[in-house]
């Protein structure tokens, strides 16, 4: 029953234009901080290599804060679509268990939310070949590219974030059934780790 809800909860989303949307939002950020000294995400990195794996690693912890606005949208259609379309009373008129229904939404949801921060590597990654190509950055200001650093900042950082914010706010969601309350949740969050991070 798990599987049935989580392909539907993904087939959904890769309809809609909203993941990709960010993806390229998030593309596009991190190519111009990758080609541009006058953009910067998450503050300056002195001498480092512009496409150094601290660098992604600090991008991937700026985005996933950020991101949390990105996430309550996903999760929130997610928790709500059906009541929201009156279709609740049907699906839960058949014999389904309320796990699966409840968790396969999450999941379906939050792999949908994961999608968009492939931007940071990407934005990176054509940053660094186009840059010094078209004569905006010298050539020396990048290194190779190293996945391996990619991989383990997502996920070290970007998953473990999005599971645990994605589950406060989706059980927000479940439990008000309102948008507002979702994104009041997701403020709060967002607060929360401004305040952790100063202290």
């Amino acid at each position: 029953m798990l599987s049935t809800f989580f392909k539907f909860e993904i087939k959904a989303w890769l309809r809609s234009p909203m993941p990709w949307i960010f993806l390229f939002v998030f593309a596009l950020m991190t190519f111009g901080a990758t080609v541009s000294d006058d953009v910067q995400i998450g503050g300056s990195y002195g001498n480092v290599w512009k496409n150094a794996p601290f660098v992604a690693q600090n991008w991937y912890v700026v985005f996933s804060i950020l991101s949390l606005l990105l996430v309550v949208a996903f999760l929130n259609g997610a928790a709500i679509r059906d009541f929201e379309s009156n279709t609740s009373q049907i699906v839960f008129s058949s014999p389904i268990s309320k796990a699966g229904y409840y968790f396969g939404h999450f999941a379906g949801a939050l792999l949908i939310a994961l999608i968009p921060m492939v931007g940071v590597s990407l934005g990176m990654w054509l940053g660094a070949v186009i840059g010094p190509a078209m004569g905006w950055v010298d050539a020396a200001r990048f290194g190779p590219f190293e996945v391996r650093g990619h991989l383990n900042a997502y996920i070290t950082v970007v998953i473990p974030n999005m599971i645990f914010a994605g589950g406060i706010l989706y059980a927000v969601a479940v439990l008000t059934r309102s948008t507002m309350y979702s994104f009041v949740a997701a403020v709060i969050l967002l607060v929360g780790y401004i305040i952790a991070g100063n202290l």
